[in-house]
């Protein structure tokens, strides 16, 4: 029902404001719960890696936390990049919707393929940290 008047006020040729934020809290939310499912995927490996070639726990944890503070980190810079444009649609009264819909694609394929690609970069170092401990850890 929401996707339908959404799609309607697109079709005007302009987005309320209401609309931008109500897309933008909705992928946010969504963005969220699928870094946590990342995250805890990332912390399964790590500790089936840990177990299968004896990494100490102490360095299981430093690598869990070195994994958290560098996702943190690399997607508050992605999200930053995006943070005056993001903030000049949502504080307009209204946009254009061809402008906003460019701007909102970009903005949610951008963050999806930054989690795409954390979780791939740090599978990767696991199995690197899991080979000084055993022969070859499995490919990801």
């Amino acid at each position: 029902m929401k996707e339908n008047l959404i799609y309607e006020k697109f079709s005007n040729g302009r987005v309320s404001n209401r609309d931008m934020v109500s897309l933008f809290d909705a992928f946010n939310k969504l963005y969220v719960t699928e870094k946590a499912i990342m995250m805890k995927r990332l912390s399964n490996t790590l500790n089936d890696l840990s177990t299968k070639y004896k990494i100490p726990a102490k360095e299981t944890g430093e690598l869990l936390r070195e994994c958290k503070q560098s996702i943190e980190s690399e997607h508050n810079a992605k999200i930053d990049s995006y943070k005056k444009r993001h903030d000049s649609f949502v504080s307009s009264s209204n946009a254009k919707a061809s402008s906003f819909m460019g701007f909102y694609k970009k903005y949610v394929v951008t963050l999806h393929n930054a989690l795409k690609r954390s979780e791939k970069k740090w599978y990767k170092i696991f199995a690197e940290r899991a080979n000084r401990y055993g022969a070859a850890a499995p490919k990801q």
